[in-house]
């Protein structure tokens, strides 16, 4: 994920009320903060899979929007 594409992300994420974190490698990442979001993109050629994980009343919506942004960008395996 470009830093471009990383603060497109944060900037979505911010708009939804719902809790939502990337999980990989025993690591789980607040996604509304972009410091922890480049270290976590630097360091993720190590990590296998990343889950999304929306929580929220607006997690459906959300998740559609930043599902989206992953698709697009060569983002590792991802499961929601």
């Amino acid at each position: 994920m470009s830093l471009k594409q990383t603060l497109d992300f944060v900037n979505e994420a911010n708009r939804f009320k719902s809790h939502i974190s990337f999980s990989s490698g025993g690591y789980v990442l607040n996604c509304k903060g972009v410091l922890g979001m480049v270290s976590f993109f630097s360091q993720s050629r190590t990590f296998e899979e990343i889950q999304l994980i929306i929580d929220g009343a607006d997690a459906e919506e959300a998740n559609k929007v930043l599902e989206s942004i992953l698709f697009t960008c060569s983002a590792p395996s991802l499961r929601t």
